[in-house]
């Protein structure tokens, strides 16, 4: 009976040990996280600040500049090819007659059909009443 009941409080000492240990490792493994989370945040803070205090990126400006005369005689055309990003200025345009765009994406769909962006003859529109405008 003796060697039984010292059996039975070193298998309880044994087993409060054991317990004392999981709670140990537990408690450290939750500080670890914790550290981690705070390290992470710290981290992340300084990140934004060195972003925050970068120079903006450059903004880089193309341009290319085509001259192109037509005859009013014979229907004229011309292609342009540009992307997404880019734009389209029309410059100056003089002479007598209709600049008229046309605009397809690269799918092959027309986006702008006919357009007018130059009419020689649109000042008798705006100046059919002898000089005074509508």
């Amino acid at each position: 009976d003796e060697l039984e009941a010292r059996r039975v409080a070193e298998t309880a000492r044994l087993a409060e040990l054991e317990e004392q240990r999981r709670r140990v490792q537990a408690e450290a493994k939750e500080k670890e996280r914790h550290a981690a989370v705070i390290q992470a945040l710290a981290r992340g803070k300084k990140e934004r600040l060195h972003v925050a205090a970068m120079a903006p990126p450059r903004e880089w400006r193309f341009q290319k500049f085509y001259e192109r005369s037509f005859d009013t005689a014979g229907r004229n055309g011309e292609a342009f090819y540009i992307e997404q990003n880019e734009k389209l200025d029309i410059m100056a345009v003089s002479g007598s007659g209709r600049l008229v765009l046309t605009a397809t994406d690269k799918e092959g769909v027309q986006v702008v059909t006919g357009g007018v962006v130059y009419d020689s003859s649109a000042h008798a529109f705006l100046y059919a009443s002898g000089g005074r405008k509508r």
